[in-house]
């Protein structure tokens, strides 16, 4: 069997993430027909104030499930809940693409606490996943027909 490959890229930062969308748009059209619908939603929530984005969340609804991928707040609109506002829009609108739980990956030094006080439980950690840090996966139910863990 010969190499089908004939040329490779490596892509970074920008590139990368524009090409993540189009391989995800890719994905859907072929993947679809499997699964007599598209598998899978990406959803972001930006909140504005008068001098530009106050914060956004961002993520990706499976059937079933929401992977949060990001919560940002800028830095002179934290302690004002803001962050509170944002998980509650993207939660309610991942419920209604489909949702019933959600999952959510941080480190030590970002904002476990934070996604605990919304009813997040620790499922994993991962240890030295930065020198002396550690990755967590959180998960929440988003609705009372999700699956208990």
């Amino acid at each position: 069997m010969t190499n089908p490959v004939t040329n490779c890229n490596y892509l970074y930062d920008t590139q990368a993430a524009e090409f993540y969308i189009v391989l995800r748009a890719h994905i859907h059209n072929v993947t679809g027909d499997r699964w007599g619908k598209r598998t899978s939603q990406s959803v972001t929530i930006v909140e504005w104030g008068d001098k530009g984005m106050v914060g956004a969340a961002c993520g990706v609804v499976y059937p079933g499930w929401f992977s949060l991928d990001l919560i940002w707040v800028e830095e002179g609109y934290r302690g004002q809940g803001v962050g509170d506002i944002l998980l509650d829009k993207v939660e309610k609108e991942a419920v209604r693409l489909g949702a019933h739980s959600v999952y959510v990956w941080t480190q030590d030094f970002e904002a476990p606490d934070f996604y605990v006080k919304h009813g997040y439980t620790e499922f994993v950690e991962l240890k030295e996943f930065l020198k002396g840090h550690q990755l967590i996966g959180l998960r929440k139910r988003l609705t009372p027909e999700a699956p208990q863990f």
